[in-house]
Order: C-alpha cells, then sequence, then structure tokens
C-alpha cells in the first residue's frame, strides 16, 4: 500500500473519544488488492481498530503521541506515525475533606491553608470567597493559604460557607468558627491643660469608654488630687507654695488594663507666706499680704500662747483691742489688715505665719498727729524714698523691736536716725503734720 497523501493529527479532548476516523482514503494499492490497518496503542492512547475511535486512557492527561500505523495488503507492510493530540478540559474543582471548625481570639487573625480541603487535578490557584456570615471576612490570600478576620471587638460564633473557584468551578463548603471574647483595654479620653492659681478649687473630670461596658477606675501619680466619689470627679485646692508647672497622669483601669494620658496644671504664684517672729513680751508688728480672711481670730489661729493686741486709730483716737482669754463678744477688735500696724503683747515666743497675694498697692489716710501705720511690702526700701510723695509733711518715725528696743528716722536731722529702711513685719508710729495718703506700691 502506498500512502498518497499525509496523515492529519487526529484531535480528542482528555478523558474522551473521538469521532470515527477511517484511514482508507489517505492509502492506495495499485494491484487492487484489499488493505487492512492496525495501530499500536502507547501508553496514554488506545484506539478501536474496527471504528477507529481513539481515547485518552490516562485519566487527566493531555499532550501529543505518535502511534503506529499499519497498512497491509498481505504481501507487503507499509508503517507510517499517526499524531494523536489530546486536548486538555478544565476539570471541577472538589471537596476533599470537610473544612473543620476552629476558634481563635476576638481582634485577632486566623490563617487557614484551604489546599487540603479543596482540591483540582489541574493545580489551578483557586479564588476564595465567604458567604452566610456578617462577622468575617477574608484579611488577605496568599495561594491557598487564607486570613480569616473578625469584627473588630466582636465575639461569637458563626458558620463560614467557603467557596473555591477556579473560574469555571465551585466547591462549596460550611464550618463554624468561634470567636473567643478577650478584655479590651479602657480607652481615656484626652483631657485639656489647665490654669489655676493657689488656692483656687481645681476640679478635673477625667472620661473613658470601656467596649466591654467593664467598671472602669481612674486613679493618678498626683498625691494632691483626690478623688470625690460623690461628684466623681479630681479635686485639689493648691496651697500658697504649689505654683509652677505640674506634669498629671491621669490612668484609668477596667481591672486588668490600664490606659493613661498625660496633662499639665499650671498653678499661678498668687499667695505668698510671712513669718513674723514674736517675742515673748510687746512686738510692734504688722504684715505684708492682702488675706481672704482678716478676723484676728482667723490670722492668730495659729499661736498658742496667750496674747493681747491693741490697734489706734488716729482719725478717732481710739483703741481697740483682743484678748485671748477673753469671750469673743466682749473684744471690740475684730479684724486686722495689712494696712494696719498692732501690738501685740505675747506669753511666749512664737512665729505668726501669714499668707495672702501680694497687692499692687495699698492707701493708707494720715492724720494730723500720730499715726499707727504698717508696711505692707514684703521686700525692705529706704525710707526718705518710700515716703517722698509726703516729704515735708512728717516730722519723725519711730519703730520698735522686742529685743533692741526703739528707733527712729527723723527727716530734719538724719544724723540722729537709727533706721534707714521700712522693713517687712514691723509696724511705725508716724507724726504728720497735716491730713494726707500714703501709697505703698511696688
Amino acid at each position: 500500500p502506498i500512502l498518497n497523501s499525509p496523515l492529519p493529527t487526529i484531535t480528542l479532548f482528555e478523558d474522551e473519544y473521538n469521532d470515527t476516523w477511517n484511514p482508507i482514503s489517505y492509502f492506495n494499492e495499485y494491484d487492487c488488492e484489499p488493505i487492512s490497518f492496525s495501530i499500536q496503542d502507547s501508553a496514554n492512547i488506545n484506539s478501536d481498530n474496527i471504528i477507529w475511535n481513539f481515547s485518552s486512557i490516562t485519566e487527566n492527561w493531555f499532550g501529543e503521541e505518535n502511534l503506529t500505523l499499519t497498512a497491509t495488503d498481505n504481501i507487503e507492510d507499509t508503517i507510517v506515525n499517526l499524531t494523536v493530540r489530546v486536548l486538555p478540559v478544565n476539570d471541577p474543582v472538589t471537596l476533599k475533606t470537610q473544612v473543620p471548625d476552629t476558634s481563635f481570639d476576638e481582634d485577632t487573625t486566623r490563617q487557614i491553608n484551604f489546599s487540603a480541603y479543596f482540591e483540582d487535578v489541574d493545580n489551578t490557584t483557586f479564588t476564595y470567597t465567604l458567604s452566610q456570615n456578617t462577622k468575617i471576612s477574608i484579611y488577605s490570600i496568599d495561594g491557598n493559604q487564607v486570613t480569616l478576620i473578625p469584627t473588630n471587638n466582636w465575639n461569637g460564633d458563626e458558620t463560614i460557607t467557603i467557596h473555591a473557584n477556579d473560574s469555571e468551578f465551585e466547591a462549596i463548603d460550611s464550618f463554624k468558627i468561634t470567636i473567643n471574647p478577650i478584655n479590651d483595654a479602657p480607652t481615656i479620653n484626652t483631657i485639656t491643660d489647665m490654669t489655676a492659681s493657689e488656692r483656687d478649687k481645681i476640679s478635673l473630670t477625667p472620661t473613658a469608654s470601656d467596649i466591654d461596658n467593664d467598671s472602669m477606675t481612674y486613679y493618678t501619680n498626683n498625691s494632691n488630687l483626690i478623688w470625690n466619689t460623690i461628684a466623681n470627679l479630681f479635686e485639689w485646692t493648691p496651697i500658697y507654695n504649689q505654683s509652677g508647672n505640674h506634669t498629671i497622669n491621669i490612668t484609668v483601669s477596667d481591672g486588668n488594663i490600664n490606659d493613661s494620658t498625660l496633662m499639665t496644671i499650671k498653678v499661678l504664684d498668687k499667695y505668698h507666706r510671712d513669718d513674723i517672729e514674736l517675742k515673748q513680751g510687746w512686738n510692734m508688728i504688722s504684715y505684708p499680704y492682702t488675706l481672704d480672711n482678716t478676723s484676728v481670730a482667723d490670722i492668730m489661729s495659729g499661736i498658742t500662747s496667750n496674747y493681747t493686741i491693741w490697734t489706734y486709730d488716729s482719725s478717732t483716737e481710739l483703741w481697740s483691742d483682743y484678748d485671748s482669754q477673753k469671750v469673743a463678744h466682749l473684744n471690740n477688735l475684730t479684724d486686722i489688715t495689712n494696712a494696719d500696724s498692732f501690738w501685740l503683747n505675747i506669753s511666749e515666743n512664737e512665729n505668726l505665719t501669714v499668707i495672702g497675694t501680694r497687692p499692687e498697692s495699698v492707701t493708707i489716710n494720715l492724720n494730723p498727729g500720730w499715726n499707727f501705720i504698717s508696711y505692707p511690702l514684703d521686700i525692705q526700701n529706704p525710707i526718705n524714698t518710700t515716703l517722698a510723695s509726703i516729704a515735708g509733711k512728717y516730722t519723725i518715725i519711730w519703730q520698735y523691736d522686742a529685743e533692741t528696743g526703739w528707733s527712729l528716722y527723723n527727716p530734719i536731722n538724719l544724723d540722729a536716725s537709727t533706721i534707714d529702711n521700712f522693713m517687712p513685719g514691723s509696724g511705725y508710729w508716724i507724726n504728720l503734720t497735716e491730713s494726707t495718703t500714703l501709697t505703698f506700691s511696688y
């Protein structure tokens, strides 16, 4: 037999048969002898020599192979190669084994390699999607490694339907995910910096939130701030020596986890302290500050010894007194201001402490004759310059010290003077020739 035209390439799809094919039209036999055919199958392709159907016998195999085709008239043989091409087909995605239930903690993620549960003989990379849930989503996909993430701060059970898709076929499975609850930290809100003066009451109200609705407790690193359990806030009244910037750490706790914020309280230097040394016996004194409470009982509250106080009003030329051993309503002296000088007779040595604000100025009314005046400044100043505004209107000044006795200032005869400066804490007698006013200022 003679091959009179090239043999075609036989084409079929994997795992399938092709249509019937007959080779007789490709051969001639000039002696008109009958021709018979036979094919030697390969490892992957089989043929039916009766109806000439070809099939791929290796499951899921595709590719090309050459089969040996023999044409014979029983006298001579003609042997040629017949190419058979098996085309690939997309195989379905299948569920290899059921996806097991799983659990993990709230606010964490879980990686699952779904290649252990879905397969495709074509080794296709799948597209994964979720359905039938609202609380869990896909965070990332790396090949078959899928990272699942729950809704922030959510916990509970959710049934997940996972879809593995190769763009044509899809396999589906469902499994349960349990998200375990964890204790979330409370979140404290930022607190605005504050400014206050000494002796001003400060109220500081922290606020915070807790997604778990746990009971929250507030505390601070500053022992000055006291928690008011009724008003639910911190309170502090700074005293005179607490001026400056105070960095405050406010912490909220749910009993296990804390959150903190920093803020600053600026306390203005408003109050000052003067300690006046008192000697047993008579002391002639004054104080330099404006007090919140000028009552004698409050000013002398820190004194434990017995004492009497006398003040003089030059406008009435009358004395007023206060005796610590008298019943209060029998005393006709009730208040002493920083414009007043006073005699204090005390039974023991003690210190008189006064705390107040520094005035910008203090004006004292002066009358002809003797005036009992204070020195309402906390720094010493030369007498002549301090009294420059009333120069020529006064004749002499006397000061008394419990240890050294009397001293004087004579503006007419400075050589006779034994003092030159006004001293904080001292009281003074000044003799005026006419009515006037005297203003002390810094």
